[in-house]
């Protein structure tokens, strides 16, 4: 799409392409072809891929065994669909490489004082414009980190993901830290926190289920006849768990720190612009450590709960201090679709402070 050779019609147009492959390796190679428009493709004159009404999304993978030296001709034809916005091919290989020993990571894991294990996602599994095709970790990642677990009880599991994965063995490690995608830095990152150099002050920005199956998400997924409704409305979210009452493996804020907290006293003032509160939080732990503070309206335009604010508190060991946290009227408010307008807030809330030291609730009369 956009500007391109102007002697090609963008919307209409065909190509041929040919290569010789050659093995680096020994083993089963996997090709893959993925693309929006019609494409054929050809492995030594056998014919692989017909695909000319349209290659689906999930793409079509053929596997062939070569020996290291080894040469296969590759052809791939292809050729736009008019009308259609999206005009791409991509050509892969998957090379065969050494598997996982789970055997050896056992036994170094017997041998170790801690066991770190990385798992996650890649590219080829989450990335824009596709569905994961499940929740679970691909391969035998899940299959690694129990094995790892059992031999070794001070295991930490690294995950490298972007979204939410399911984690059968999470009660059965040390720490889970979820490291999402963190760039070029993500290993200094994940050296600082697993060494204990650093504080890990990040918090779950979304609800992690037990399993697929009870994710409220996915209530009328994959639909049927190329429709698929969201039914979530405005329960999106931690809001949907609260609303069909699953209990998440991990709730949406979930997240530890090496240093102990206690909640003291919470004070609500009530004023014209909305609601000041005052929150007493004391590090009672023996090292410096981060804590958030979540605020929870409750029972607010049809969902059971909603954050209307937080703020996060760096405290040394032994320290205290007291986080002032600002609600505006407008979080208060929400939208009457029956008027089509902006709610007034409610006259009396019922909030709830969330921390790692404590939870307290209370209500308020707004002036």
């Amino acid at each position: 799409f956009g500007e391109g050779d102007q002697w090609v019609d963008h919307q209409s147009f065909s190509l041929r392409m040919s290569t010789r492959f050659r093995a680096r390796v020994a083993g089963v190679h996997e090709f893959e072809f993925r693309g929006a428009g019609r494409v054929r493709a050809s492995i030594d004159g056998a014919g692989i891929l017909d695909a000319w009404e349209g290659i689906p999304e999930d793409g079509r993978r053929h596997s062939i065994e070569l020996a290291a030296g080894d040469e296969a001709d590759i052809v791939v034809e292809y050729a736009s669909i008019p009308g259609v916005f999206w005009r791409w091919l991509a050509i892969g290989c998957i090379e065969p490489g050494p598997e996982v020993s789970v055997d050896a990571a056992v036994r170094l894991a017997k041998e170790a004082d801690v066991a770190i294990v990385v798992a996650g996602l890649t590219p080829d599994w989450e990335s824009e414009g596709f569905d994961r095709p499940s929740m679970r970790l691909p391969g035998n990642q899940d299959e690694l980190v129990t094995a790892v677990a059992a031999a070794q009880p001070n295991t930490v599991v690294v995950v490298t993901a972007g979204s939410a994965v399911e984690m059968p063995w999470a009660d059965d490690v040390g720490a889970v830290l979820q490291a999402w995608y963190g760039g070029q830095e993500v290993g200094h990152a994940v050296a600082d926190v697993v060494s204990g150099r650093s504080d890990p002050g990040g918090r779950l920005p979304v609800a992690y289920p037990v399993d697929a199956v009870r994710h409220p998400g996915l209530d009328g997924y994959p639909g049927g006849s190329g429709r698929l409704e969201y039914r979530d409305g405005i329960h999106v979210g931690y809001r949907g768990f609260d609303r069909v009452e699953y209990d998440p493996r991990f709730e949406f804020g979930h997240g530890l720190s090496f240093a102990d907290f206690e909640l003291g006293s919470v004070t609500a003032t009530a004023g014209p612009t909305g609601i000041s509160l005052r929150v007493e939080l004391s590090n009672v732990g023996d090292r410096a450590g981060i804590d958030v503070i979540g605020v929870y309206a409750h029972d607010i335009g049809g969902v059971g709960r909603r954050l209307v604010g937080f703020e996060k508190v760096r405290l040394a060991a032994g320290d205290s201090s007291a986080a002032t946290i600002e609600i505006g009227v407008d979080r208060l408010r929400w939208w009457d679709a029956e008027h089509s307008r902006w709610s007034d807030p409610p006259p009396s809330v019922r909030l709830s402070v969330c921390s790692n030291g404590g939870t307290w609730t209370g209500s308020i009369d707004l002036v």
